[in-house]
């Protein structure tokens, strides 16, 4: 028998980089929406990006003030400034981008080295003109001198929530490749492990590729199914070696999910052992009707081989006793 270490893992290792592939493209699609990616395109206050909700474009801030007196639940005001004009923006003041300002303002750097920031361009109402300025010019005298006072409001929040969930796709496919090509190295180690085991309690396996299907009592080749010298042997989506002479029952459970119009089938076989353990054994994937085909003769095989063992879900009332006998629970 030729031990095949690769079994189940060049799926994973192929739907791995499939997955950090996309990473690497949500990733590129994110550094062509930066305020640096648009600024250099020319979109520079007042020059904006058409969109559907308005216009995108960049501004350089040198300064921000935050308007006390227009506080509110969850948003506050803050009036944002360059050399030549002013902008209103309604944000969170914990959100990200306000948070950088606010600090670089703090810090004295923000006058020097301005911060370009990106956002969608939209109307503001008269009124919330009129109340905003007289705010920031009774708060902050001589700010808005010389500047022109847009009546425009910045939406910094829907560009920064596009920008999160941009960087959270881009960081959850890319821990979900990683995830796959883990579990791919450990799938590999595994089926090493589970062959080495095999050849030690079977050392006759490894002289001839076909002494294992050869010597076998019953065989399935597609859901990977052996039973060889009173031995169990499961090549499946899980391996496993059980000695069927421990096993006092035995049944087939077939589980079925939907996901709106897909549905998943999966069959798992249970066996359970003279001590009252219960071990699970996954054969591997198949078409389902032929699956379940095949499992039911795996019983039929297992119930004429083994007179010990009860064979089908129907005898769980009498494993139940015989648990009970025995004083378990």
């Amino acid at each position: 028998m030729k031990p095949n270490f690769k079994r189940g893992v060049i799926s994973l290792v192929i739907y791995g980089l499939l997955l950090l592939s996309a990473a690497g493209f949500f990733q590129y699609v994110a550094t062509q929406s930066t305020p640096d990616k648009l600024a250099s395109e020319g979109y520079v206050y007042p020059k904006t990006r058409v969109t559907t909700k308005g216009g995108k474009t960049t501004f350089a801030v040198k300064a921000i003030y935050r308007i006390e007196d227009t506080k509110y639940e969850k948003e506050q005001t803050f009036v944002m400034a360059d050399d030549k004009s002013l902008l209103v923006t309604e944000a969170k003041p914990d959100l990200a981008i306000i948070k950088k300002l606010e600090e670089a303002q703090r810090k004295g750097t923000l006058a020097t080295n301005p911060i370009t920031i990106m956002g969608e361009v939209k109307e503001l109402s008269s009124l919330s003109l009129k109340n905003t300025r007289q705010s920031l010019e009774k708060q902050e005298p001589g700010v808005t001198d010389n500047k022109e006072f847009e009546i425009k409001k910045l939406d910094l929040t829907s560009v920064a929530n596009v920008e999160s969930t941009g960087t959270t796709m881009t960081a959850l496919t890319a821990l979900t490749g990683v995830a796959f090509l883990a579990y791919a190295v450990f799938r590999y180690a595994s089926n090493k492990r589970f062959y080495d085991q095999l050849l030690v309690t079977f050392p006759e396996l490894g002289q001839d590729d076909q002494v294992l299907r050869k010597g076998a009592t019953y065989y399935e080749k597609h859901l990977g199914v052996y039973v060889y010298k009173d031995q169990l042997i499961v090549m499946g989506r899980k391996n496993a070696i059980v000695d069927l002479r421990d096993i006092i029952y035995s049944y087939v459970y077939k589980e079925t999910r939907r996901f709106n119009l897909y549905k998943t089938v999966k069959f798992v076989v249970y066996l359970h052992t003279k001590d009252f353990k219960r071990l699970a054994v996954f054969p591997a994937k198949h078409t389902v009707k032929d699956t379940e085909a095949k499992l039911n003769r795996l019983m039929e095989y297992l119930d004429a081989s083994y007179p010990q063992m009860l064979v089908g879900f129907d005898h769980k009332d009498e494993y139940m006793a015989l648990k009970q006998a025995a004083g378990r629970r």
